[in-house]
């Protein structure tokens, strides 16, 4: 079951009217899409709160969660954290994401351009230089480097990792000189057709060593020369219930990028969900937290499967397969992990694309 635009706005002044009413929260405010005049039908919830001072932040978090839960048909969750910021991403069984933030009042501030205050007052907006050009372009030669050194010791899939964040660098470091969104391929899409059209070929078809050095160079010739970064680091993995947060998480936004037709955007997004749908297929088998995102060697039985979720091609029904399939799996290790809720997650994910699992 889809959201519609009337539940979500429905829900959206149902939370702010309970906020108002919990008195330990002492300011409000939009922020997201809704707060930036650019919703539309796939756009999701933000919500960020200034705790009063002197009460516990993880204790007002706890109670909302449990909210969510109970009121508010919550199948899964997910945290992140960003200065003194405690943000909590929920998926509802209707597909909607709710992202809620809280954070003590006396750090309650816009963060961005998008932060419309509701009730309360807030701090003065908070300045958060932006990366430059130079050193975006940096990062991805760095990747370019790490890459190439993965693939002389035949290490594809980390190989396949560095190629994305090399082309990923690139392109946010045109954004930067075009002053568009950077940030999780928002501007990506938005670039002039000759910047995209300079990496349309910096995709690997096969997960090979001959094709992954061709499209590392196209990326290289792309960029000219530059100063390069001192060091381009893996990601490291969560445990399985955070990779299988995060993988619904890139999910959606996979979702609303097909129906925006979003394709760049949607190629970061798809990656995304890969790297953790993978990831949670990894710790599965027994990897440990905290390891590398890809080992060296992918185990045969995950590789078999995952290599044909690679896009072979920029355009919509190639993202839509893989979409499809990473879906597909993803539910298979809802299953088998067995997180809270684990039916009622998968039959939501199951309605991103309507195919049932």
């Amino acid at each position: 079951m889809m959201f519609t635009s009337a539940e979500r706005e429905r829900l959206r002044a149902d939370l702010l009217v309970q906020a108002r009413r919990d008195q330990r929260i002492a300011s409000g405010a939009i922020t997201g899409s809704a707060a930036g005049g650019c919703e539309d039908d796939w756009s999701d919830i933000d919500l960020a709160f200034g705790v009063t001072t002197g009460i516990s932040v993880p204790e007002v978090l706890s109670d909302w969660t449990a909210q969510m839960y109970d009121r508010n048909a919550a199948v899964h969750h997910v945290d992140t954290r960003f200065e003194n910021w405690f943000y909590r991403t929920f998926l509802l069984s209707n597909t909607l994401q709710v992202d809620l933030a809280f954070v003590p009042w006396e750090h309650f501030q816009a963060l961005g351009p998008r932060f419309n205050v509701v009730f309360g007052a807030a701090r003065e907006p908070a300045h958060f230089p932006h990366p430059t050009s130079a050193k975006m372009s940096a990062t991805c030669l760095a990747a370019i480097d790490c890459g190439s050194a993965c693939i002389s010791k035949g290490a594809l899939w980390p190989a396949d990792y560095f190629l994305g964040v090399a082309r990923d660098n690139a392109l946010m470091s045109a954004c930067l000189k075009h002053d568009l969104p950077y940030q999780h391929g928002r501007g990506f899409d938005l670039l002039p057709a000759e910047t995209k059209a300079a990496y349309e070929n910096a995709f690997a078809l096969t997960l090979d060593g001959n094709e992954l050095s061709r499209a590392l160079c196209v990326i290289r010739e792309s960029m000219g020369e530059s100063a390069r970064a001192p060091t381009c680091r893996m990601a490291e993995l969560p445990d399985v219930d955070r990779a299988i947060g995060l993988a619904w998480l890139f999910a959606l936004h996979v979702r609303s990028c097909i129906s925006r037709n979003r394709l760049w955007q949607g190629e970061y997004m798809v990656r995304g969900m890969r790297d953790n749908t993978l990831g949670a297929a990894r710790l599965g088998l027994g990897s440990h937290s905290g390891s590398q995102l890809y080992p060296e060697l992918v185990p045969e039985q995950i590789e078999s499967r995952f290599r044909h979720t690679r896009l072979r091609a920029l355009n919509l029904d190639e993202l839509t397969r893989a979409f499809r399939l990473l879906l597909e799996y993803l539910s298979s290790e809802i299953l088998l992990a067995g997180v809270p809720r684990s039916k009622l997650l998968v039959q939501t994910i199951s309605a991103f694309i309507g195919f049932s699992a």
